[in-house]
């Protein structure tokens, strides 16, 4: 088992994480993105972060991708601090070293690093939603969707046998194809999660986005670091440029039939913010679903 998707490692490296927001706390605070977090927000961050444990509390089946927006969060930064010391190619291996990363002794280093990528992320708010659907003509008649979901969880075999069979129905068709990815890039939508987990992977090559069009929802995984990953990252790449609206790259969109179908897929995970302090509390948003901006009509 990949330590990265251990219950254990992952939940024992949450609780050295509160214990240092704890020390924190005491010293006064900290300073993330040019902002004092103070000793009540540490402590709220912390107190969330252990309704989050309690919330998983057991195993359950492997591997272990959070559902806890906080947890994906600390599980995304321990990924990004392993690769930053390690390199990607010995994380994606999962070698023994990667909990080399995480020493004890070292608590001073890596629990700063992500404590802070916890807090920036939190603190930085989502990024901009565009009120407006990108628009496609869908030839009805003969064109062929291609829909799957909770794919981009950045295990590259059970991943590529996806692929495999979304390929099968791409490569043959003679028509129109429109490959659709749900939702949820794991463990919190990071631009390297969207580059590693989706673009890396994708079914549709460059050279075949003329004929074969790419498209991608949001998710609550997605949106758990802000959604910067998904808009900038995954819809900035060219194979999703029908995937805009006004210039921008959009979050939702409709395919119009010319006689039987309408394909409208639509943006339930956006919220901005999606964490926000109040009252000396935490909330968290990525449990309950939305549909933001002028969608419902």
């Amino acid at each position: 088992m990949h330590l990265l998707h251990d219950h254990g490692f992952i939940h024992g490296k949450v609780a050295e994480l509160q214990d240092h927001l704890a020390a924190h706390e005491t010293a006064g605070g900290l300073h993330a993105d040019g902002r004092h977090v103070a000793p009540h927000e540490l402590a709220a961050i912390r107190e969330a972060l252990e309704q989050g444990r309690q919330h998983e509390a057991r195993p359950g089946p492997d591997p272990y991708l959070a559902r806890d927006p906080l947890i994906s969060l600390v599980q995304s930064s321990l990924h990004e601090h392993a690769v930053n010391k390690l390199g990607s190619e010995a994380v994606a291996r999962g070698d023994a070293a990667v909990g080399d990363a995480f020493t004890p002794a070292d608590i001073a280093g890596w629990g700063v690093d992500i404590g802070l990528s916890l807090i920036r992320r939190l603190l930085h708010g989502s990024h901009r939603f565009e009120d407006h659907p990108a628009v496609a003509d869908l030839d009805d008649t003969r064109a062929r969707l291609v829909l799957f979901g909770d794919w981009g969880t950045g295990m590259a075999d059970a991943a590529g046998k996806v692929i495999d069979q979304v390929r099968r129905h791409v490569e043959p068709a003679d028509g129109e194809v429109h490959v659709v990815h749900l939702g949820d890039t794991y463990y919190s939508g990071t631009p390297l999660e969207a580059r590693k987990h989706v673009l890396d992977l994708w079914p549709v090559t460059a050279r075949e986005s003329d004929r074969v069009g790419s498209w991608a929802l949001n998710g609550n995984h997605d949106m758990y670091s802000g959604g910067y990953g998904y808009f900038d990252t995954v819809l900035g790449d060219p194979r999703f440029g029908r995937q805009r609206s006004h210039g921008q790259p959009t979050s939702w969109f409709h395919l119009k039939g010319r006689s039987t179908w309408d394909v409208i897929g639509l943006d339930t995970a956006y919220q901005d913010p999606v964490a926000a302090f109040h009252a000396g509390h935490l909330f968290l948003f990525g449990r309950l679903g939305f549909l933001h901006g002028s969608q419902a009509a």
